[in-house]
């Protein structure tokens, strides 16, 4: 969060030197941006504002593809690590909600569009692996 703030701040301060006064008023409008503690917090100050939302539940129900799984027609993969730091629990799909075309994974680690394995030295990726794998797939149904 404070690497995200931070962003923004830097942002206020390249309008200004920059002279950009029109952009830097939207970004004053913001106000404070120091009690910010959590992403709801972040996108109901900064993203939702910014993107023309009326706050961050107009923004996460407006923009989530989540309440488009369910009418997805073509054959997709979805991959998520439980372990994703930017999502939680409650915001993975339930089966309910996927269409019968649709496959969700659900990886024990991962972290946030990683699935690195193996070590730094020589470094492996799973979902190079796991997406062809799945494609090949595909053909042979």
């Amino acid at each position: 969060m404070r690497a995200m703030v931070a962003y923004v701040k830097d942002k206020q301060r390249l309008f200004a030197h920059q002279g950009m006064a029109d952009r830097l008023s939207v970004m004053e409008r913001l106000g404070p941006l120091d009690d910010l503690r959590t992403f709801w917090d972040f996108d109901g100050r900064i993203t939702a504002p910014l993107h023309g939302f009326v706050d961050a539940q107009d923004y996460y129900r407006r923009s989530s593809s989540r309440y488009f799984l369910g009418d997805i027609r073509v054959p997709t993969l979805i991959i998520q690590a439980a372990d994703d730091p930017f999502v939680f629990a409650h915001s993975v799909p339930t089966a309910d909600e996927l269409s019968a075309s649709t496959t969700l994974e659900l990886q024990e680690k991962g972290g946030h569009v990683g699935f690195v394995e193996g070590s730094p030295r020589r470094p492996a990726y799973y979902l190079e692996r796991r997406i062809p794998q799945w494609l090949a797939q595909l053909g042979q149904a």
